[in-house]
């Protein structure tokens, strides 16, 4: 996992930003977190002699990583989910399957007090990024919020938020 600059110079202002980098994020066509979390710990201990798990190598995005625990998991620093289901097709003990639809088991949340346009200055770059349309603006193009009936938590806003308002955890 490598750190910016600006990743280090955050973390010493904000001790939080250690802690919302450690929080993994399941990959999608996942059921299960626990069941899943045991086949992939196989999956990674089979593929220790490799390249590592079938999932990371198919991600054309690379934001499949292997946590601490032997896990993969999501990490939107560089990218978001496409949803491309490469993973899902290179996952060889069946923990992902295509099935289960196009969502991500997360929590997104929108920092207003990080967010440029709570602080009344134009940005809309998230909902540039966003391919459901499930952050929305109020009347004055300002006060962004989003839509939980519309977000597959894909991560792409993350990214894309010069200020990094925007953060998925599970």
């Amino acid at each position: 996992m490598a750190l910016s600059r600006r990743d280090i110079f955050r973390g010493l202002v904000d001790p939080a930003f250690w802690q919302q980098r450690r929080k993994r994020v399941p990959l999608p066509y996942l059921e299960g977190r626990q069941a899943a979390h045991a086949t992939c710990t196989t999956c990674v201990e089979q593929a220790e002699e490799g390249n590592g798990p079938p999932c990371v190598a198919a991600c054309p995005e690379k934001i499949i990583k292997v946590a601490d625990d032997g896990a993969p998991c999501l990490e939107f620093e560089r990218s978001g989910c496409t949803f491309c289901s490469e993973c899902a097709t290179a996952c060889t003990p069946g923990a992902l399957d295509l099935e289960r639809g196009r969502l991500i088991d997360a929590v997104i949340d929108l920092n207003r007090s990080r967010c440029l346009a709570w602080s009344q200055t134009m940005c809309q770059s998230c909902a540039d990024r966003c391919p459901d349309r499930a952050i929305v603006f109020g009347a004055r193009l300002m006060e962004p919020a989003i839509d939980p009936g519309c977000c597959t938590h894909c991560g792409l806003c993350v990214n894309a938020c010069p200020t990094d308002a925007i953060t998925i955890t599970a």
